[in-house]
């Protein structure tokens, strides 16, 4: 599949319309942005890059934000509950050092090592999804989930082994 992806997308699409076209596309979006990262993080300091970034984004999304009542025809409603200003905070650091941390990663090591790690973040958020917000219900959905993140780290694995 990785030399001939389209006959990869051809067959699963039969059952599933165009699930493997979207999960190759996410593959390549992650990968295009783990090497624009690396590239960022090596040609300055990765805590300089970061902080281009994370400016550039925050008044991107605060333009984003102006246009919108003028898009959408008015204002939208605030979100239902209350915030939680710590977790919130906690959060945005504990997301901004994970970030940084990858950025280090990025300036020091070869890219198929930190790249699959970077991704398997996905087996803290699978088991916090099953343990704490209790979202498989069944065993079954339960087995499907915790396999999925096994293969990701398996994956990664490999990846770090064979580089």
């Amino acid at each position: 599949t990785v030399q001939r992806p389209w006959r990869f997308v051809r067959a699963a699409s039969a059952g599933h319309r165009g699930a493997a076209g979207f999960a190759l596309l996410t593959g390549t979006m992650i990968a295009t942005y783990t090497s624009l990262d690396r590239v960022g993080s090596q040609q300055m300091p990765p805590w300089a890059y970061a902080v281009i970034l994370w400016v550039v984004g925050a008044v991107g999304l605060g333009l984003i934000d102006l246009a919108r009542p003028r898009i959408a025809g008015g204002a939208f409603a605030p979100l239902p509950g209350s915030l939680d200003l710590r977790r919130a905070v906690t959060s945005g650091l504990l997301t901004l050092g994970a970030y940084l941390l990858i950025l280090f990663a990025l300036s020091r090591a070869e890219v198929a090592i930190v790249g699959p790690l970077r991704e398997s973040a996905v087996l803290i958020t699978s088991a916090y999804g099953i343990v704490r917000l209790r979202e498989a219900v069944t065993r079954r959905e339960i087995g499907f989930r915790l396999s999925g993140s096994g293969m990701v780290l398996a994956g990664a694995a490999i990846l770090a082994i064979a580089a």
